[in-house]
């Protein structure tokens, strides 16, 4: 089964109710209760007859599912959609921890490499309200999308939007930055095989340490305005960048692509690149990235699949033939849903 990684809720064309079925949800709830607008339609799927205009003419015999998640009062939900069936979705597992008051569940989720599994950050949606616990207080877990089965992890993580990070396998890093207020800043890197649940020996390095992932050479992440590999507690610099890199995403040909950015002016549009090293750099020293697209930061998007296909969503500059793992995407702004599967390819199925 090959998972697809859809962020956020796939509303709009998919049109579907993200409410999972369950326990009733208290009226004072963010989503639901009596504040839940009432409306006259409630499609939850892409309509039989769209199907081949919107999915392609052979979604039927399409093995691909989406994975979405959606937060209430009764817990942060992860959910499936077949493409065959219109990306009907339904409710795989609800995370939530007791002796909380929470309105909303919150969290991050990142689906491994081999499309069985999701790693989850979750928290009560008041814990960004708390620095302390918005930097370390999220509840981690490992889903089993097949069974539905939850293994929840000892440790907790960030609620910063690039944890966990899943790469081609099925390892998952979960990173755990420090307060503000702390004496010491650091951020914690904890390495999980999703298939196990076994956890590696967790990893500190001063400063913050972002939009980690794994790869077959060593967790890449951004270190400040550096591009890092981490191999245990050895740190070596791939490549000095403008800014902080991010949307850091492992390929199949064990490449990394990452954005770049130059600061924001009062008079211009930040500009942008998505760069890229390969094999050979990524286990390798210092080097120089390959510009392999470029626009203004705010018109374009950087998303992978699960399988390692890198796709430059919205409206980029190719820099010249793209590197094989790294394909156009939907030509729109936004991040339209992206799916891994034999067809490899971008649905624009609406955006946030």
């Amino acid at each position: 089964m090959v998972i697809a990684a859809a962020t956020a809720l796939l509303a709009s064309s998919l049109s579907i109710s993200a409410q999972a079925q369950g326990p009733e949800v208290p009226d004072n709830a963010v989503q639901g209760g009596k504040s839940l607008p009432k409306v006259t339609t409630k499609p939850r799927e892409v309509s039989k007859k769209d199907r081949a205009a919107v999915l392609g003419k052979n979604h039927s015999s399409s093995k691909d599912v989406a994975l979405s998640t959606s937060g209430d009062g009764t817990g942060f939900h992860v959910l499936t959609g077949k493409e065959k069936d219109g990306y009907k979705f339904t409710t795989v597992a609800t995370l939530r921890e007791d002796g909380f008051d929470a309105d909303s569940w919150i969290g991050n989720a990142c689906v491994t490499g081999s499309g069985k599994y999701a790693a989850i950050a979750y928290a009560p949606r008041t814990f960004t309200n708390n620095p302390e616990l918005m930097v370390r207080g999220a509840f981690t877990a490992v889903v089993d999308l097949g069974s539905g089965k939850v293994t929840k992890l000892p440790f907790t993580a960030s609620l910063a939007y690039f944890s966990p990070g899943c790469g081609t396998s099925d390892d998952v890093v979960f990173t755990q930055l420090t307060h503000d207020g702390d004496e010491a800043q650091k951020t914690r890197l904890t390495t999980v095989d999703a298939a196990t649940g076994k956890q590696s020996k967790l990893v500190a390095f001063p400063g913050q340490v972002t939009s980690a992932v794994p790869t077959r050479h060593g967790i890449v992440a951004g270190h400040g305005n550096k591009l890092v590999r981490i191999n245990g507690q050895k740190e070596t610099v791939l490549a000095v960048t403008k800014h902080v890199p991010f949307q850091i995403a492992a390929d199949n040909g064990d490449g990394v692509t990452f954005i770049d950015r130059e600061s924001d002016t009062k008079t211009t549009k930040a500009k942008s690149w998505a760069k890229r090293l390969d094999a050979t750099q990524v286990k390798g020293k210092k080097t120089t990235p390959k510009t392999v697209a470029e626009g203004n930061l705010t018109d374009w998007d950087l998303s992978a699949t699960p399988g390692g296909t890198v796709f430059l969503t919205g409206n980029a500059k190719n820099a010249g033939p793209l590197p094989g793992p790294v394909k156009p995407g939907a030509s729109r702004q936004g991040r339209p849903h992206v799916e891994s599967g034999p067809r490899g390819r971008v649905h624009d199925l609406g955006g946030r």
